[in-house]
């Protein structure tokens, strides 16, 4: 079930999309602030998949509050606006946790699928961003572990055939087992990026 997070100064645009979410199968509203620090110490708390949230807040705006969401890596935020200024929306684009930016009033037809967009690059984001760390990993058990188990996710397969294939590999290209392993993670890492341009 998909966990959003309200954060709008108005408690009658709260109350609204708390109704057109709750209506939706799989959307579950676990929060809602009126104003961006709130937004900010509530996602930190709550990890909701999604924040939906208002622009204009008071003591900090809802650019401000994704830009400490997006530095901690809490979520994805979808922002609404009553204006699409142009400033705001090159803010929100330089922020990776924003995923969309709506402008009001938003309705079922633009909203849910805003927020299934953002929860799926979101966690397309992450994943990429994980495959890099492991890019870099200089010990060579972990770089063997991180592929076993990427194979075993991505190829449906145990983790004695993940490692049997590394092993074959390796034999069959000549090299060494940590080479095989930084190899399946420079592709992992390139499918995900080629996924990403075409979305």
């Amino acid at each position: 079930m998909i966990r959003v997070f309200i954060a709008d100064d108005h408690s009658i645009v709260r109350s609204g999309i708390r109704r057109l979410l709750e209506d939706q199968v799989g959307i579950r509203i676990v929060g809602e602030a009126a104003d961006g620090q709130e937004a900010v110490s509530l996602a930190r708390q709550l990890l909701p998949d999604v924040v939906v949230m208002d622009v204009e807040m008071p003591n900090m705006d809802g650019l401000e509050a994704s830009k400490y969401i997006d530095q901690e890596g809490l979520c994805s935020v979808i922002l609404l606006s009553e204006r699409g200024k142009t400033e705001w929306v090159q803010d929100a684009c330089s922020l990776s946790a924003v995923q969309a930016y709506l402008v009001k009033p938003v309705n079922e037809e633009n909203l849910e699928p805003a927020i299934e967009l953002a929860l799926d690059r979101f966690q397309r984001i992450k994943e990429l961003q994980r495959l890099k760390q492991l890019a870099n990993i200089s010990d060579i058990r972990s770089v063997l572990e991180q592929a076993t188990e990427y194979l075993v996710v991505h190829r449906h397969c145990s983790a004695a055939e993940a490692e049997s294939w590394i092993e074959q590999e390796a034999r069959a290209k000549k090299a060494s087992l940590d080479e095989v392993a930084k190899a399946i993670i420079a592709a992992a890492i390139h499918t995900h990026r080629s996924k990403m341009k075409r979305m």
